[in-house]
């Protein structure tokens, strides 16, 4: 899901119920005929100052996050699971045991493979001893350790069939058997992830993708726990939409040294896509068409003057204004659609 995310350093409070109701009265009193340029009576308005400040220019769009790594071990017999050694959220090394099967089943080749490599080594060891006493001959001692290197091999692959080990260190986000449960060949057996660096991918519409680049930041945040933060990067960005969604998927990256950050959380990732610093903003209300013009209604001497003006870029409820205002102005952000240049106002409300 999509979300539009517009930040600035200002903000506006609610517009005045009161004003409302005095702008209504004065405009019934009036009636049509009133020329706003006479001294009959002032139009009341809610002003504001404009304002210099940082603008962010931001999406956010939702998913989960997932190990930077992950490994998912597979069931290659179809036994029954008579151990776990490990349980979902617990940290792992690699190496470490995280299911074991029935050796004793019936697809299990352990005990048999453990015979043929016990009987393996112990002749390799026999006849080291004899080529050591030189009653052997360097090539017969050759034979009898290749036998028994396969036979180790075969019983090790045999037995990994039995033990289930993390291939790599990180957390176990889910063993997906108990014990008790039989296996099925092929099947996956849990999930670990390393946690050091995270992974979000974005779904995001093929036109929002547009402006994104490599490297743009990307803040995360939990909406259950505002304490859940992070900061990352994009890494990549596919080259084609989907063809039936017209989504292009985003990568991002999440560095996360203390493991705050856990694979399966739902979270928003706002990417970054500009920043203006120090720029002179009003609230996007505060404009007005008047003629061809675009501009803003100042306040000079208790007039209100039309001053045209070059908006730039629109976040939220807030517009920065490239030329035509200083940070000293006072704007007419309510009442203003009821002026012309010189119209008599009485401030009622200064935000």
């Amino acid at each position: 899901m999509r979300s539009w995310n517009m930040k600035c350093a200002v903000t506006r409070n609610g517009k005045s119920l009161i004003l409302a109701g005095v702008l209504a009265i004065a405009a019934g009193c009036g009636g049509s005929d009133v020329d706003n340029n006479a001294n009959s009576y002032a139009v009341p308005v809610a002003v504001t100052e404009a304002r210099v400040t940082d603008l962010l220019w931001t999406r956010s769009y939702n998913g989960s996050l997932a190990g930077i790594r992950q490994a998912e071990p597979t069931a290659k017999i179809a036994e029954t699971v008579i151990a776990l050694r490990a349980a979902e959220g617990d940290r792992v090394k690699a190496g470490d045991i995280l299911i074991v099967f029935d050796i004793y089943g019936p697809t299990s080749q352990v005990r048999q493979v453990e015979a043929v490599y016990l009987d393996a080594k112990r002749n390799f060891e026999k006849y080291q001893r004899l080529f050591e006493g030189g009653a052997v001959s360097e090539y017969e001692r050759d034979l009898f350790e290749t036998q028994y290197k396969i036979s180790q091999a075969n019983y090790e692959a045999a037995r990994d069939q039995v033990q289930i080990k993390s291939p790599i260190d990180g957390i176990l986000t889910d063993i997906d058997v108990k014990v008790g449960q039989q296996a099925v060949i092929g099947q996956t057996l849990a999930v670990i992830a390393a946690i050091d660096t995270m992974r979000l991918t974005l779904e995001v519409p093929y036109y929002d993708a547009r402006p994104m680049t490599r490297g743009a930041v990307v803040n995360i945040h939990s909406e259950l726990d505002t304490t859940i933060t992070g900061t990352g990067w994009i890494r990549k960005i596919s080259e084609s939409a989907d063809p039936v969604t017209r989504t292009v998927t985003v990568d991002v990256v999440v560095p996360n040294p203390g493991g705050v950050l856990r694979p399966g959380m739902y979270v928003t990732g706002e990417v970054v896509l500009g920043r203006l610093e120090q720029v002179v903003t009003v609230p996007v209300d505060a404009l007005v068409d008047r003629g061809t013009a675009r501009g803003v209604f100042v306040v000079i001497d208790s007039l209100a003057h039309f001053v045209p003006v070059t908006e730039g870029l629109t976040i939220g409820e807030i517009t920065e204004i490239k030329n035509g205002l200083s940070s000293t102005d006072r704007v007419v952000i309510f009442g203003q659609q009821s002026l012309q240049d010189g119209t008599r106002i009485s401030i009622e409300s200064v935000e």
